[in-house]
């Protein structure tokens, strides 16, 4: 044999030839046989047969052959070769001219079985790592060439490890990727930009649109169903420089909506192809549309108990009125009937704003107010409110205000007042002997004042199991508390709500048949001005009449409520002019000369909002000024609230209307101050 290396230029053909195959494989396996099988053919002129041995990776170990051999010593040459290699490697074995100079007998024995006279090995490296063996074996001894000659192997054949090593690692991040796509919930998938070829799905995808024939693998069959491509495809709309494109559509073949994230992106081969990353968002859809009618169906009964408090509270306010005006005028045997009856209409007013106020707690809308206010008018307010049942049971009442509490405080008086008033109620109502205790002390703690108080009684007490329960809504004892004493079970829930608005808490401590403690502490913040707040607190006796000459123009729909209020305004000293609806109003607001107007604010036709505005554009375009005017109302609503003010009116009074309440603000807007 002549030639005893490969030459240069055979060197750069295998080099291109091996090259190729990488880039054209798909896996590691077809590379492999590709390379060897190339480099077989290259080395057949040199030796019978031989092998490409990867340290490590015997599986992947190939034997090409340059003569036919027969096939009963096929498996056992590639044995026989392996075997040396491993043994070269552990510088166990050397390479040898003739077979007489293999040292280890067994190796010996298995190389003449296969015919093998010669036999040589060449290290192969790259970037001075060992990658690989090339053994090259011959049947005749005189036609072998020494491994020093075969130097213009090792370059390609080293490349070709390399390009195997390469192959695998890229099969190994394209497997990642692709198991990364498959852990998506989301439908992924790759398409073809021109034929619309789907070349990959992740699981997502091959669940909800299972392929059956390979035929219909295309997006817009596979996906959408369509005999064609969609008319909303995006193939033509992708940016080339990969900027995604988000579009949403319904699915007619799932009926569900997605979200759809498009791109181009570098495929396998390098040609652009549009991958897709669909989001379903059909159940938060349909979550926001449920949402939307649960806040409609929320509006619409606010709305609805905001109407219904106003038509219940109309003839409530005629009842409590004419109760209170038949009170000042009643003989003796008719008093006890007529406590009664406005007993038994503000428990059913108290049930109508329990009812409101749980509406506005489920509607995430109670607010707080705040305002100085005295608080010993709240206490007496509480303490007035009961004292009519407390005098019938004969229940003694004790009032203890600590030393270091202040006198006048900023908070929201009328929520304090309403908690206080519950439990004193529960306390009356489950009470038949004994008293009534009220107590407010001051503490200081994790620098933080607050006011501590304590409403005792000496009752029925409550069981150590419903102590537990007690601040749920519609929470009773037993079914028979409902029927024995009344009430819902809604009063201390909504008392533990506005602790907690408060930024308080409300506990409650409690022995049967000893009585019980609930305990209420909330921040406290003094006054932050001396002067001293107007009082509207309820007292047992009607204060002295107003100021001689004050005129009134009440605007009221209800005839009922005309009787009472003109009534009441009459006792105290007031003359008062009645306006019959909203635009009645108008006209009576500007021909007259009034101290004060009381302004209904629900009425037809014209509102009392609608009425206001109205009176105070016109007063403005005839420079007439207009006294104070008062809204009326049963709605306790901040919204309704922040319109009564927009609208231009200077206070609130809310319905049913407290006589002494109404003699405060009457006297607070027509002193001089405010006139």
């Amino acid at each position: 044999m002549t030639q005893t290396c490969l030459p240069a230029q055979d060197n750069l053909q295998l080099v291109a030839a091996l090259s190729r195959i990488a880039l054209s494989c798909e896996d590691i396996s077809t590379f492999w046989r590709g390379a060897l099988k190339t480099i077989g053919t290259a080395l057949s002129c040199y030796c019978a047969y031989g092998v490409l041995f990867a340290p490590g990776r015997a599986d992947q170990s190939e034997l090409w052959l340059a003569d036919s051999v027969p096939s009963d010593t096929e498996d056992a040459t590639r044995m026989a070769l392996t075997a040396f290699v491993a043994l070269r490697e552990m510088a166990l074995a050397e390479d040898f001219d003739h077979i007489a100079s293999c040292r280890d007998a067994e190796l010996r024995s298995q190389l003449e079985h296969c015919g093998i006279d010669a036999l040589h090995s060449l290290p192969l490296h790259h970037k001075d790592e060992l990658i690989g063996y090339l053994c090259l074996a011959w049947r005749d001894a005189a036609q072998s060439i020494s491994a020093d000659r075969l130097h213009g192997l090792e370059d390609p054949l080293a490349l070709s490890l390399s390009h195997l090593a390469l192959c695998e690692r890229l099969q190994r991040h394209n497997a990642r990727l692709y198991d990364l796509f498959d852990s998506f919930t989301a439908p992924v998938y790759v398409s073809d930009l021109h034929t619309h070829e789907i070349l990959f799905a992740n699981k997502c995808i091959n669940k909800a649109f299972p392929l059956g024939d390979k035929s219909e693998n295309l997006c817009y069959k596979r996906l959408q169903g369509y005999s064609n491509p969609c008319h909303f495809c995006t193939n033509d709309v992708l940016a080339d420089d990969g900027t995604p494109y988000r579009w949403t559509h319904e699915n007619p073949l799932t009926h569900r909506v997605y979200t759809v994230i498009d791109r181009k992106v570098r495929w396998e081969d390098e040609r652009l192809v549009r991958l897709s990353i669909a989001l379903d968002i059909t159940d938060s859809i349909r979550a926001q549309e449920e949402k939307r009618k649960a806040v409609m169906a929320s509006e619409a009964k606010s709305e609805f108990l905001a109407q219904i408090s106003h038509e219940i509270r109309t003839p409530l306010n005629g009842i409590i009125g004419l109760t209170h005006l038949a009170l000042q005028d009643s003989q003796e045997d008719q008093r006890d009937y007529l406590y009664k009856i406005r007993h038994s209409a503000t428990s059913l007013l108290t049930l109508v704003n329990d009812l409101l106020d749980l509406s506005k707690i489920e509607a995430r809308k109670m607010v707080l107010e705040h305002s100085d206010f005295i608080l010993q008018d709240v206490l007496d307010f509480a303490h007035v409110a009961v004292q009519y049942q407390m005098q019938q049971k004969g229940l003694d009442w004790h009032c203890r205000i600590g030393k270091n509490v202040p006198r006048r405080l900023h908070g929201d008086n009328q929520r304090l007042r309403q908690i206080l008033l519950n439990l004193l109620s529960n306390g009356v109502k489950f009470t038949t002997s004994g008293s009534i205790s009220v107590s407010v002390a001051r503490q200081r703690e994790n620098d933080q004042d607050w006011l501590h108080f304590a409403v005792s009684d000496t009752g029925k007490g409550i069981s150590k199991e419903f102590l537990e329960h007690i601040f749920e809504p519609y929470s009773q004892e037993d079914a028979s508390i409902s029927r024995r004493f009344g009430g819902t079970g809604l009063g201390l829930a909504i008392c533990k709500h506005i602790a907690d608005l408060m930024g308080g808490s409300i506990w409650c401590d409690s022995t049967p048949g000893q009585g019980s403690t609930f305990h209420l502490r909330i921040p406290c913040v003094e006054a932050a001005f001396e002067d001293e707040p107007s009082s509207d607190a309820i007292t047992a006796d009607m204060p002295a009449g107003l100021p001689e000459g004050v005129d009134i123009l009440l605007v009221e729909d209800n005839t009922i409520n005309q009787e009472i209020a003109c009534s009441l305004l009459g006792r105290m000293g007031a003359h008062c002019t009645v306006a019959h609806d909203g635009r009645q109003a108008i006209d009576l607001a500007l021909q007259g000369t009034y101290d004060l107007i009381l302004m209904d604010v629900v009425m037809p036709e014209m509102d009392g909002i609608a009425a206001t505005t109205e009176i105070l554009r016109r007063a403005k375009e005839l420079r007439k000024t207009l006294p104070p005017i008062i809204g009326l109302t049963a709605d306790h609503a901040q919204p309704l609230l922040e319109k009564l003010h927009d609208a231009g009116m200077a206070d609130v009074l809310f319905k049913p209307i407290d006589p002494t309440l109404l003699f405060h603000k009457i006297l607070q807007w027509t002193s001089p101050a405010n006139a």
